[in-house]
């Protein structure tokens, strides 16, 4: 679909509105329309959600060739303000580091004895991703509920795609969550059907 067609659809959805008479407020075509093409495009977007974390998850490995395995932890929370009101904050905190067996750790990693400091590794990563705090959230915990989950992250599971040039997300989120809603089939019929495209929004 091109974009004079995307446009030529946009414009068939202009005159979305609801309507009352003598029942209840129902929408009109045009609203129902919508609303259908609206769910779709969610559905979308919690794929491309779960695949942006996959994107991330391999990202990590990658650039860091030392690391072994972490947890994720990531929760969200409400966090009262200064002026008495509360908003949701989003938190994605990385655990347990490890790092793989004769792997040549960052000196800035290392403890006293040369080896892994778990701690300071743990540092490194949570302030390396401090501001994707949002997006690891996304897939796993409900806009506005307050919970939390524990992503348990082995580079092994994942090493023949992390060799190759590019990585898609989604083929690591796959891999990682199959089981996730977001990487159902999807089983019904595009909203956007080709005789609705090339009628909606036609000159007469």
């Amino acid at each position: 679909m091109n974009r004079v067609e995307v446009n030529r659809y946009m414009q068939g959805l202009a005159d979305a509105d609801y309507l009352v008479g003598e029942g209840d407020v129902e929408p009109n075509r045009e609203a129902q329309q919508l609303r259908e093409l609206l769910r779709t495009l969610q559905r979308h977007e919690d794929r491309l959600d779960i695949a942006w974390c996959g994107a991330a998850v391999a990202q990590i490995f990658r650039q860091h060739p030392w690391l072994q395995s972490f947890q994720l932890d990531v929760w969200i929370e409400s966090v009262y303000n200064d002026e008495g009101g509360s908003f949701m904050a989003h938190y994605a905190r990385f655990r347990d580091i490890v790092a793989c067996l004769g792997a040549e750790v960052p000196h800035e990693l290392q403890d006293e004895d040369g080896l892994l400091d778990p701690d300071a590794a743990s540092d490194l990563l949570d302030t390396e991703h401090e501001d994707e705090e949002f997006e690891f959230c996304a897939p796993f915990i409900a806009s506005g509920n307050g919970d939390s989950c524990m992503l348990a992250l082995d580079r092994g599971v994942m090493a023949p795609l992390l060799a190759a040039a590019v990585v898609s997300g989604l083929t690591v989120a796959r891999l990682l969550w199959p089981d996730h809603d977001a990487l159902r089939s999807f089983d019904q019929p595009s909203p956007i059907p080709g005789a609705a495209i090339a009628g909606a929004g036609s000159p007469a």
